[in-house]
């Protein structure tokens, strides 16, 4: 909730600065759903700060279902799954870019905002890789062992990559260094991600699983687009797909367990 009461607080200057931010991007976006949509529609410097807005609902709402979805249910692939819905609450971070222009606060805040929000985007993604992990048979009884090791390789790889203050794109975030390498990693950790809940549908013998694995691709695919969409068409079919994968994957995840 701290997040969303930031946001509201902030939202004045952060519409006053987008347009100027938005002017001011050293390049469009890039990704899947948005180089695809990105020759439909044209960019708008508002979008992303509603693409932002649904992120932050979005985490909190998602987390509180699990959470009473599964409250009984011991299932560590929901606990990583919630996890990587909270981390949708790190994209508040791109409101520094048009906040920082609207208050001429230093690059230096920029930078800072750029690392969290790095760290926030692969911390989510390696939990929804463990996720998968767990789904396909992998059992790992230190959960927060785990929980530690994703966190410190986020870390590293958020202070680790030069960043740019001056630079972002047109979804309003700051452009880290290596943003080539960094973009395959996260493609990589998705496609495996999806791949090992196809691995849990054979290995279990639970077809639920091979649902699960359809909604893992609605997820990154709705989570790629949300997070580096520029324009008005990306939004609804981000979040569509997005709200989607996520009701598949928890739905049948649920549904395997209350049959063990």
């Amino acid at each position: 909730m701290v997040p969303i009461v930031v946001f509201i607080l902030t939202a004045g200057d952060s519409f006053g600065g987008a347009q100027a931010a938005s002017a001011a991007a050293s390049s469009r976006s890039t990704g899947l759903v948005q180089t695809i949509l990105g020759f439909l529609s044209t960019k708008s410097a508002y979008a992303p700060l509603v693409s932002i807005t649904f992120a932050l609902f979005f985490a909190s709402a998602s987390v509180v279902l699990l959470y009473y979805s599964f409250e009984k249910t011991q299932a560590p692939e929901v606990l990583f799954f919630a996890l990587f819905s909270l981390s949708f609450v790190a994209e508040s971070f791109r409101l520094a870019v048009p906040l920082a222009v609207a208050r001429e606060w230093p690059p230096a805040f920029v930078v800072g905002a750029a690392r969290a929000l790095v760290f926030g985007r692969f911390f989510g993604l390696l939990s929804l890789f463990a996720s998968s992990v767990y789904a396909s048979g992998v059992d790992f009884q230190k959960h927060g062992r785990v929980i530690l090791i994703s966190a410190a390789a986020s870390l590293a790889i958020a202070t680790g990559v030069p960043v740019d203050g001056l630079a972002w794109d047109s979804a309003l975030s700051p452009m880290p260094g290596y943003a080539s390498m960094l973009d395959l990693v996260e493609l990589a950790l998705s496609l495996i991600a999806c791949l090992s809940f196809l691995v849990a549908a054979k290995s279990r013998g639970a077809q639920e699983y091979a649902v699960a694995a359809a909604g893992c691709f609605l997820v990154c695919l709705g989570r790629d687009g949300l997070i580096r969409g520029d324009n008005w068409l990306a939004l609804p079919v981000s979040a569509t797909a997005l709200v989607a994968g996520t009701w598949l994957l928890a739905v049948k995840v649920h549904r395997y367990y209350l049959w063990l």
